[in-house]
């Protein structure tokens, strides 16, 4: 090749005039020499070219073959000697400068593919970065729960399912301080501070078509949509009943469904240990406020960490899940321990509580809501 600068810019513009390639790209043809010529130049210009080159230094020939040429789809002057690793196009040797198995179109489609798989990468970190530091804070903020430095704000949100006396669900509103009430003493038992634990208030009642969505037995993709609809569920209860879920730290959803004539009523509950929301269901009858309450704080305690007390048929545990496991004799007790919901009358024999004056959180429970150190 020449040495001279003004020599090779002259190189350049010729091999580029003669070739109808770029001028910044004749370096890259020039150092892939030799390059047969399709058939379509008149052997004039072939010498021309020859010429140019030899006349400028440049120690190398160029041939044109007779036929059977395959054209460069991207500089259709030249011959292709290489395909398209991607799409099998014909490339020139200018095309494979530097090694690439691509022609220039497939090349910038895999350049635009990486950026964006980059930025795609980066917006995902991003979005799992921000769901990471949202999930460390939710967690961070549900274990101050249990430090017991303020008192914990408490929503119960009454739903009503069907024809309920509103004199009903009002009872259920007198009777929430008592409840707060029942819980002070108990943390005040445990050398708790002056403040209350708990500032319980009641949203609602609220009529509903259905109660909850059910929750599945088994099965992880049923949980997931089960987890879906509840979010859903719950976000337009509160927004309903005006509750904003971020001011308070546990919200209890009462599902009230008129009682059944001729049978016992019905409460039962459910929870996450840990979580932020308990659901109880409840056949709302004359004298089942108290009842319903003691679930609501059953289910509440769950959410602070509390673990159930009873066994797989329903009974107390020993000593766990006993309001006065010293007593002697043991049976019957006179309370109800909160996490085992019964009064233990005998070792299989128990009855439901039938006022909040019958509750207690027992050492166990006390010792996993972090009442006791």
């Amino acid at each position: 090749m020449p040495s001279d600068e003004r020599a090779s810019r002259s190189v350049a513009l010729a091999v580029s005039k003669a070739l109808h390639v770029p001028a910044a790209d004749v370096p890259l043809l020039l150092a892939n020499l030799p390059v047969t010529l399709p058939r379509r130049f008149e052997d004039a210009e072939a010498r021309e070219i020859v010429s140019t080159l030899a006349a400028l230094g440049a120690d190398t020939e160029i041939t044109q073959r007779s036929g059977g040429v395959t054209h460069c789809a991207v500089h259709l002057e030249l011959e292709a000697s290489a395909r398209c690793g991607r799409c099998d196009a014909p490339r020139c040797a200018l095309c494979c400068a530097g090694g690439d198995a691509l022609c220039p179109g497939c090349r910038r489609k895999a350049q635009r593919s990486r950026v964006f798989f980059h930025l795609r990468l980066t917006f995902l970190l991003g979005v799992l970065a921000i769901v990471v530091l949202w999930a460390q804070r939710d967690v961070t903020r549900r274990k101050a729960r249990t430090d017991w430095t303020q008192t914990l704000s408490v929503a119960i949100v009454v739903l009503r399912v069907g024809p309920i006396d509103a004199a009903l669900t009002e009872k259920l509103r007198d009777r929430v301080p008592a409840l707060e009430q029942r819980l002070a003493d108990e943390y005040r038992r445990y050398g708790g501070a002056s403040q209350a634990p708990f500032r319980v208030e009641l949203y609602g009642p609220l009529d509903v078509p259905s109660g909850t969505p059910e929750q599945p037995r088994e099965g992880i993709a049923d949980l997931v949509r089960y987890t879906f609809d509840l979010w859903r569920y719950v976000r337009d209860v509160n927004r309903r009943v005006a509750l904003s879920a971020s001011t308070v730290d546990s919200s209890i959803y009462v599902v009230a469904r008129p009682a059944r004539d001729g049978r016992p009523a019905l409460v039962e509950g459910t929870s996450e240990e840990g979580g932020k929301i308990g659901i109880v269901e409840v056949e709302l009858g004359e004298d089942m406020a108290d009842f319903a309450l003691f679930v609501a704080a059953h289910e509440l305690l769950h959410t602070l960490g509390a673990t159930d007390k009873y066994d797989a048929h329903g009974r107390a545990v020993v000593p766990a899940g006993l309001a006065e496991p010293e007593r002697i004799p043991l049976y019957p007790q006179r309370f109800a321990e909160v996490m085992a919901r019964n009064v233990a009358l005998g070792p299989t024999t128990e009855r439901a509580p039938s006022t909040l004056d019958e509750l207690r959180v027992g050492r166990a429970t006390a010792r996993e809501i972090g009442w006791v150190r």
